[in-house]
Order: C-alpha cells, then sequence, then structure tokens
C-alpha cells in the first residue's frame, strides 16, 4: 500500500475525479509518452525552437542519454543580445563545460530521469536548469518537480501520413506561475513531434526533428567538449 501511494505522489499529478473521457484519454496518452521516455535506456532529441513574436530569435537544443552518460547542446540567438551556444557532456564519472572553459568537475547524480521526466512535461524549459545541476553537481531531481495538470484533449491532425493528438495542460514548479502547454503526439509511436509554450504571454514553438529511443549512442558523443 505505501508503495502504491508513493508511485502515486511520485507522478505528481493533479486529481482526476472531476475528468471527462475526454480528459482521461488525454492524460493517458500523456502518461504513455513519459513512462515510454522515461523507461528508455538511451534517448536522443533534437529541438528546433523559436519565439513567434521574436523574428530570427531561436532556442534550439540537442541532448543524449545513455547509461549514466549525457550531452547537452544550446544553439540559441537572439536580436536582443546575439548568438549564445554552449556544450555540456558528463561520461558518469567527470563533467565539462564549454562554459566552464571545460574544466572537469566530479560527476553527481545521473540527470537521465530529470531529463526524460522533465522532457515530456515541459520540453526545453527544465533543460537548462537540469545541465545548469548537472554542472555544478546539484540534484537535478527526477523530474517531478515539475508538476502537471488541467489535461484537455485537442484537436487531432495528421501530417505526412501520421495522427497527432494534441494534449493541453498546465505545468507548475513550486510557487512560480502556472504555464500553459500544448503538445502533439504521436498516437502511434507515443513520441512527441510538436510543442508550443506559453509563460504569461511569452510563447516558444519547438518541432522535434529527432526523438529516438534506445539507440546505440558512440561513446565519442560523451567526450570531453573542445
Amino acid at each position: 500500500m505505501r508503495l502504491a501511494l508513493t508511485g502515486l505522489l511520485l507522478f505528481s499529478v493533479a486529481s482526476f475525479a472531476e475528468e471527462s473521457k475526454e480528459e482521461k484519454a488525454a492524460r493517458d496518452l500523456f502518461e504513455a509518452m513519459e513512462k515510454k521516455l522515461a523507461a528508455a535506456k538511451s534517448l536522443r532529441v533534437v529541438c528546433k525552437a523559436s519565439e513567434p513574436r521574436e523574428k530570427g530569435d531561436r532556442h534550439d537544443a540537442s541532448f543524449w542519454t545513455s547509461g549514466g552518460k549525457v550531452r547537452f547542446e544550446f544553439d540559441w540567438w537572439a536580436q536582443s543580445r546575439g548568438a549564445v551556444k554552449w556544450t555540456s557532456v558528463s561520461n558518469g564519472e567527470s563533467v565539462w563545460s564549454t562554459q566552464k572553459k571545460g574544466e572537469a568537475k566530479k560527476a553527481g547524480k545521473d540527470p537521465a530521469r530529470a531529463i526524460a521526466v522533465g522532457f515530456a512535461r515541459t520540453g526545453t524549459l527544465a533543460l537548462t536548469e537540469i545541465e545548469s545541476a548537472m554542472v555544478s553537481g546539484a540534484d537535478p531531481g527526477d523530474g517531478t518537480q515539475w508538476q502537471v495538470s488541467g489535461f484537455k484533449a485537442g484537436a487531432k491532425e495528421t501530417k505526412d501520413g501520421v495522427e497527432l493528438q494534441s494534449v493541453e495542460y498546465k505545468v507548475q514548479k513550486g510557487k512560480a506561475d502556472p504555464i500553459a502547454i500544448v503538445v502533439w503526439i504521436d498516437t502511434k509511436t507515443q513520441l512527441p513531434k510538436r510543442r508550443e509554450v506559453d509563460i504569461s504571454g511569452w510563447k516558444l514553438s519547438e518541432t522535434y526533428e529527432a526523438c529516438e529511443l534506445d539507440a546505440k549512442i558512440a561513446d565519442g558523443q560523451f567526450a570531453q567538449p573542445k
């Protein structure tokens, strides 16, 4: 009984007592996506992200996880501040970041689960916080610190023969204001294809050019970045 209650608390999803059939279906699809990402032995995601109101601004991000090893790549550009680009890597024993001029630090807790769950719930929003924890040696958590609620089934669409179901929901961390998110999920693979994020009027559009699970990732990806 205690284990069952612990599992429910870890998932951090709001009460579903008043849930409609459509809302339950939306939540079920979202949970299936999160479970699949979290269970993957390796994960590779390539995200192209932009701010619709800021022409040309981008927040591209990629990450790899495999067997306690992690690689983050961030490539941002904004009219207000220009280009920001950095890479952080952990081989499970040491951590490097090009922002720290490649200085090696001892690796802390494996952030793979935090990355998978955080990505499932927020898209790339959680990644910089998890990357910062990895580089500093802090505990990245397990991703459930971003709590999700208010699931609604959005429209379905078919693109290039792939059926996508949109799921609308809110995500909140601590006492911060809730963030409105819509994610389009491939109903066959149960993997995310794109996402729209709205933070009090600031919007981010994400497209996942790659979302690969359990593929073999070369050890070279987890070497000290140059």
